[in-house]
C-alpha cells in the first residue's frame, strides 16, 4: 500500500467518524460511502441503464467532476469496475 492510499484511508475513516456521533456507533451502524464513491456508483449504474451518446456525455461530465476534485484516475477506474461487476452493492 502506498502512502497516498494510507492517507485516503485515514481521511475516509475520519469522514465516516464525523458522520455518526460516538454514542450512536454500534456494530450494525451503516457507514455511508464518501461522496465521490457514491458518485462513481451512480456513474456505473448510468452506464448499465442506458447506452446512448447522450448518456456518454453525462457520464463524461461526472468523470471530469471527479478528476477536478483530485480523485485519482486509477481509484475512479478501480471503484467503477468493482461497481460494474457487483451491481447494487456498495464498494468496500
Amino acid at each position: 500500500m502506498h502512502k497516498s492510499e494510507d492517507t485516503r484511508r485515514v481521511q475516509k475513516f475520519i469522514t465516516m467518524l464525523t458522520v455518526v456521533s460516538s454514542d450512536q456507533i454500534t456494530e450494525k451502524t451503516p457507514i455511508p460511502p464518501p461522496d465521490w464513491e457514491a458518485l462513481i456508483e451512480v456513474i456505473a449504474k448510468d452506464m448499465i441503464d442506458e447506452r446512448s451518446p447522450a448518456r456518454i456525455l453525462q457520464v463524461r461530465a461526472k468523470l471530469y467532476d471527479l478528476l477536478t476534485h483530485c480523485i485519482p484516475a486509477t481509484t475512479i477506474l478501480k471503484v467503477c469496475l468493482w461497481a460494474l461487476s457487483h451491481p447494487g452493492r456498495q464498494s468496500g
